[in-house]
């Protein structure tokens, strides 16, 4: 069977992941697919201020991003909606760099 391609508009993607050797795209309504480029390329051709690489195994979107959670550590984890397998890992290196891009228009909720 050969390759498929399908058009996603970039407004329906919430996140792209690296998950064992394949690059996967999820959408807001929680449909799959997978990517034929690494996460390296894809980064390169999407806008920063829409999209973050906010470890090596994931480019999040700021609509996908639901809550975070500091870490013992200083690093942080992410839960993403739609909901990952695991939580979504930020080393305290990059911890500042996501809050800051997460901060840019982010609006927080207090209840």
């Amino acid at each position: 069977m050969g390759k498929e391609e399908i058009k996603v508009q970039l407004i329906d993607m919430a996140y792209l992941y690296r998950k064992d050797k394949e690059v996967l795209l999820r959408t807001h309504d929680g449909q799959g697919f997978v990517f034929w480029q690494s996460l390296d390329e894809i980064e390169k051709k999407l806008d920063p201020a829409h999209f973050c690489r906010v470890n090596r195994s994931y480019i999040i979107t700021r609509k996908s991003f639901k809550r975070l959670q500091k870490q013992s550590d200083r690093g942080i984890h992410l839960e993403l909606e739609p909901q990952t397998e695991l939580p979504v890992k930020i080393s305290r290196d990059k911890a500042a760099m996501v809050i800051s891009w997460l901060k840019a228009q982010l609006v927080i909720k207090n209840r």
